[in-house]
């Protein structure tokens, strides 16, 4: 038999959960969206500038660079996690003033967006742009 505080924890896990349908189903959506237009803008900043020498010799084809460039870049995505912006983002910053899940979410969904309508612009006006100047700009 079910005691009174099981039912207090079921009914505590239903209000967080109704909230987070409520509140923050959105937010996650919404980033996955901007990920992928930041995915396209990265590939068409960084991706030329290994190219252009290798193909405009006659070195390697297209689909050669192609291959050996995710060769190379996917390992690289990877382990970026161990790099400098990672630990800017999770610095004592976060620790000491402990912002909410939404304020958190909602301001990644914001270096995302902002590192995007950047790159973009970078991009279209043919600006050479270092991978970590996008996202450390905003740190």
């Amino acid at each position: 038999m079910p005691s009174k505080n099981d039912k207090i924890a079921v009914e505590l896990a239903t209000k967080v959960v109704g909230k987070w349908n409520d509140t923050y189903q959105w937010i996650p959506t919404f980033g996955a969206f901007a990920t992928i237009a930041m995915a396209f803008s990265v590939g068409a900043n960084n991706l030329p500038a290994p190219f252009s020498t290798s193909i405009g010799s006659g070195a390697l084809t297209l689909l050669k660079a192609s291959i050996m460039a995710c060769a190379i870049y996917i390992p690289g995505a990877a382990s970026a996690s161990n790099s400098r912006t990672v630990d800017a983002l999770f610095s004592d910053f976060l620790k000491e003033s402990q912002p909410t899940e939404g304020f958190l979410m909602w301001s990644m969904v914001v270096v995302l967006l902002t590192t995007t309508m950047w790159l973009t612009l970078a991009t279209y006006l043919e600006l050479p742009v270092y991978p970590s100047n996008r996202y450390m700009l905003l740190c």
